[in-house]
């Protein structure tokens, strides 16, 4: 399943390897039919990352991307955070785009157990959506967390974008 979404359905792939594209989140939604992914290109490896992008695709096309343009998707527009507690590891990726707050969480109970959704709020008519993944997330936090920048609205600060994940209660 994993080669199979890494390889991308026909039409609009979430993240195009053959281009040097690397998948740092990827799920299918719920229901099925649709695929979010943050993608990126690693010009360093296991270290430096550009042209980070969120996308929302289905099977045909791109329904949703941001920046608009790949080669915008510098990691200044992404913000990465983690931390863990007792419901799991949290991993949390926001971004505004045309006045709309996006945030992606991922929480893992464990290797196995996990979830995912993103969530959107429109503003300033404040209403909330909610897209969720119908399967355990594929993610790479490490490599999120090197790609984009520490969110500075996260609570725990700096602390929450370090290697090691600061506890919440």
């Amino acid at each position: 399943m994993i080669l199979a979404l890494l390889a991308g359905p026909v039409g609009a792939v979430p993240c195009d390897i053959e281009a040097g594209e690397v998948a740092l989140f990827m799920c299918e939604t719920d229901p099925p039919g649709h695929f979010i992914s943050i993608c990126a290109v690693e010009v360093k490896p296991g270290e430096a990352w550009s042209e980070v992008q969120y996308r929302l695709s289905s099977k045909d096309e791109f329904e949703f991307v941001y920046p608009e343009e790949f080669s915008e998707g510098v990691a200044e527009k992404l913000f990465f955070s983690h931390d863990k507690g007792p419901e799991g590891y949290k991993v949390s990726v926001r971004f505004v785009a045309d006045g709309t707050r996006y945030r992606l969480t991922s929480i893992a109970r464990s290797e196995t157990d996990g979830h995912a959704e993103i969530m959107v709020e429109n503003t300033p008519r404040p209403s909330m959506t909610k897209i969720s993944c119908g399967e355990r997330p594929t993610q790479f936090p490490d490599y999120l967390r090197r790609a984009l920048t520490c969110d500075p609205e996260n609570p725990f600060g700096a602390a929450g974008c370090a290697e090691t994940p600061p506890m919440r209660k």
